[in-house]
């Protein structure tokens, strides 16, 4: 029997600093928004172009308390799974999200200082 693949690799920029909330199961959950840039290039465009993609990502328990001291605009690589809530709302209407349910949050020096680590090195950008 086959098995089915569900890995997410990103990296991005937090939108705002980690929400965390305690459940009353006592576990904790952080809920991360972040922004991810993609660049491209159209058939006939010789200019590259940018598009950027917002996802939201939950950390639990430890994970989420070591992300707790994260802050707006901080780069950041996460690893998981995609998961799916599924609700009904207020209006009766059927609601659905998808989220990055993280497995590792990384934080990532700034570009700016790779750059200069490798200008310096003699390597051209």
């Amino acid at each position: 029997m086959a098995s089915d693949l569900n890995q997410v690799r990103i990296d991005g920029r937090l939108v705002e600093a980690p929400k965390v909330k305690p459940l009353e199961s006592g576990a904790r959950v952080a809920t991360l928004k972040i922004a991810n840039n993609r660049y491209f290039k159209g058939k006939e465009e010789q200019d590259w172009k940018e598009k950027a993609g917002f996802f939201e990502v939950e950390a639990w328990n430890a994970l989420a308390d070591s992300v707790s001291s994260m802050s707006k605009g901080q780069p950041v690589h996460i690893e998981g799974a995609l998961g799916q809530d599924q609700w009904t709302d207020a209006d009766g209407k059927q609601r659905s999200r998808v989220v990055i349910e993280a497995t590792k949050v990384e934080a990532r020096e700034l570009k700016r200082e790779r750059s200069e680590e490798r200008q310096g090195a003699g390597v051209e950008l």
